[in-house]
């Protein structure tokens, strides 16, 4: 799972809605120019810094932009600590974020419309993670529990 993840350049191909990705890799220090298309008619433009990495098991990066923060990923296998991960048909991936919206226009839109941000946010990720089971993991979409 973590060799996936350090094949930067695949991201757009694997993530249909990052339209832009321009990253050095995953280490410390690295940082990626992002532009994520919403299924709904708006772009997100921020920058990831990361400022932990620990392969096999932790990401973490800094968010700045139209959206700012932080976001980990976690990779484990079922029973482990985050030091013994285990083949992609084993991983767990468990991806936190604390992002604040600062886009002046989607932080107006974020009380009224919720409901359709959030199902834009959901079908993204979603998809995003179906994809990346079929194209950079060569697995089913769909997990053996029926998760994706």
């Amino acid at each position: 799972m973590w060799q996936a993840l350090e094949r930067t350049d695949k991201f757009t191909e694997w993530w249909h809605w990052l339209k832009e990705f321009h990253s050095a890799g995953i280490g410390e220090g690295d940082e990626g120019r992002v532009v994520v298309q919403s299924p709904l008619a708006y772009r997100i433009r921020f920058v990831l810094r990361v400022v932990e990495s620990t392969p096999p098991g932790v990401l973490r990066v800094r968010v700045s932009g139209d959206i700012d923060g932080e976001a980990t990923l976690e990779l484990s296998k079922p029973g482990s600590s985050l030091q013994e991960p285990g083949t992609p048909q084993e991983c767990h991936i468990r991806l936190l974020f604390d992002v604040e919206v600062r886009r002046r226009l989607l932080r107006a839109l974020s009380l009224p419309a919720h409901a359709v941000l959030a199902w834009g946010h959901n079908h993204v990720m979603t998809a995003g993670m179906r994809r990346f089971r079929t194209l950079a993991l060569g697995l089913s979409p769909v997990g053996p529990s029926g998760q994706t």
